[in-house]
C-alpha cells in the first residue's frame, strides 16, 4: 500500500490551487508572477494564471478519484501531475537562468525570489509523480483501496502530510536551516 505516492502530489496541487485563489490579491500576485516567470505579455497573465489554477484543481480532483478507483485513474492522473510539475520546473529554471527578480508564488503570495530550491522542488515533485505513475501501471494492487488497513492509512497519511508541509513551506525551512554566519533576516513570507 503506497497511498502516500498519490497523496503527496494531490496535496501539493490542492494547496497550490487553493492558495492562489484564496483572495483577489493572491490571484493578482500569481498572475503577475506568471507573466514575469513565463515571459508573457501582461494581457495574457490572467488567462494563463487561470489555466494553471484550473489545471491544478482538475489534477487534484483526478488524484482524489485515483484513490477511489486506482486501476482506472491513478496512472493518467499521476502522469498529468508529473507533466505539470515538470513544466513548473522548466519555467522556473528558465526564469532563474534569465536572472529574474520575480517572486515564486507557487503556494500563494510570497516575496521569496525564485531560487534553485524552487526548481528542485518542482523537479522532485515531477519525479515523485512519475514514479507513482509507474507503480500504478506495474503494481496497481499497491494503490487498491481493498488492501488498505487503518494503520497503513495512518502511516501513509501522516507521511504525506509531512511531505506536503515541507514542500509548501520550503522557503521557511530554507531560512531556518541556513548556514551559520548567514545574515539573520526576517522571514520573507507574509
Amino acid at each position: 500500500m503506497l497511498v502516500a505516492l498519490v497523496l503527496v502530489p494531490l496535496g501539493a496541487l490542492a494547496v497550490s490551487a487553493a492558495a492562489k485563489v484564496r483572495s483577489r490579491a493572491a490571484f493578482t500576485g500569481f498572475a503577475a508572477a506568471t507573466a514575469d516567470l513565463g515571459r508573457l505579455p501582461a494581457r495574457l497573465a490572467a488567462p494563463a494564471a487561470t489555466a494553471v489554477v484550473l489545471a491544478e484543481a482538475v489534477l487534484a480532483a483526478a488524484l482524489t478519484g485515483a484513490l477511489l478507483a486506482p486501476r482506472v485513474l491513478a496512472a493518467p492522473a499521476l502522469a498529468g501531475a508529473a507533466v505539470m510539475f515538470a513544466a513548473f520546473a522548466a519555467v522556473l529554471a528558465r526564469a532563474l537562468a534569465g536572472g529574474t527578480a520575480a517572486a515564486c508564488h507557487c503556494f500563494g503570495p510570497s516575496r521569496a525570489r525564485v531560487a534553485r530550491r524552487h526548481v528542485i522542488r518542482a523537479g522532485v515533485l515531477a519525479v515523485e509523480a512519475a514514479t507513482a505513475g509507474a507503480v500504478a501501471v506495474s503494481a496497481p494492487d499497491l494503490l487498491d483501496p481493498a488492501g488498505w488497513s487503518a494503520a497503513g492509512l495512518l502511516v501513509n497519511g501522516c507521511s504525506a502530510v509531512a511531505a506536503v508541509a515541507a514542500v509548501v513551506h520550503l522557503d521557511t525551512l530554507a531560512w531556518l536551516l541556513r548556514r551559520p554566519g548567514q545574515p539573520r533576516r526576517p522571514l520573507e513570507e507574509p
